[in-house]
C-alpha cells in the first residue's frame, strides 16, 4: 500500500492545533492571560476533532453545524441534545458525529471527558454573572485535557498527518 498524500484542508486544520496549542502555553507565561490561554486549549481540541470529520466523509458544513449535522445521521440526536446550546464549538457534538462518521465506537469512550471543553469556548471570552477568571491550576488542567485530546486524534490519523505538538 502506498503512502497516503495529505489533504490539504486537513492540514490546514492540523496546523491551527499545533499554533493553537502553541499560543496557549505562551499566554500562560503571564497569569493575567489564563483565560485566553484556556479558550485556545478549547480551540485546539475543537480543531483536531473537526480535522478527523474531515478525513471521514463530513462536509465543511458539518464542521460548523455539527449538531444538526448530528441530526441528520442519529435518529436519537433530538433526544440527546434537548437543553443544549448547539454550537459549532460543541466537542460533544463533534465527538458524537466523528464516532458515527467514523464507524468508530470506542472512539466516545476514549473522549468521553474531552467534551467539558466546549464551556471554554464562551466561559473564558465573556463576562456574565458568576464570571470568574481560571486558576492556573484550571489552566493546567484545561491544556493537559486539550493536548491529551489532541494527541489522541493524530494517533488515530494516517502517518502523513502526525504533527509534534
Amino acid at each position: 500500500m502506498e503512502p497516503q498524500e495529505p489533504r490539504a484542508d486537513v492540514q490546514g486544520w492540523l496546523d491551527k492545533v499545533r499554533t493553537d496549542l502553541a499560543s496557549a502555553r505562551k499566554l500562560a507565561e503571564d497569569d493575567s492571560l489564563l483565560d485566553n490561554a484556556a479558550y485556545f486549549c478549547q480551540q485546539a481540541a475543537e480543531k483536531a476533532i473537526k480535522a478527523y470529520l474531515l478525513l471521514h466523509g463530513a462536509e465543511q458544513y458539518d464542521l460548523f453545524h455539527p449538531c444538526e449535522a448530528l441530526e441528520k445521521v442519529d435518529e436519537d440526536a433530538p433526544k440527546k441534545l434537548k437543553g443544549k446550546r448547539q454550537s459549532g464549538h460543541d466537542i460533544g457534538c463533534l465527538i458524537q458525529l466523528a464516532k458515527i462518521k467514523a464507524k468508530e465506537d470506542a472512539l466516545d469512550s476514549r473522549l468521553r471527558d474531552r467534551s467539558t471543553l466546549s464551556t471554554l469556548e464562551s466561559d473564558t471570552r465573556y463576562w456574565c454573572p458568576g464570571y470568574h477568571p481560571v486558576t492556573r491550576e484550571e489552566y493546567d488542567r484545561h491544556y493537559e485535557n486539550a493536548h491529551g485530546f489532541c494527541e489522541y486524534i493524530l494517533s488515530i490519523l494516517p502517518e502523513c498527518y502526525r504533527i509534534v505538538i
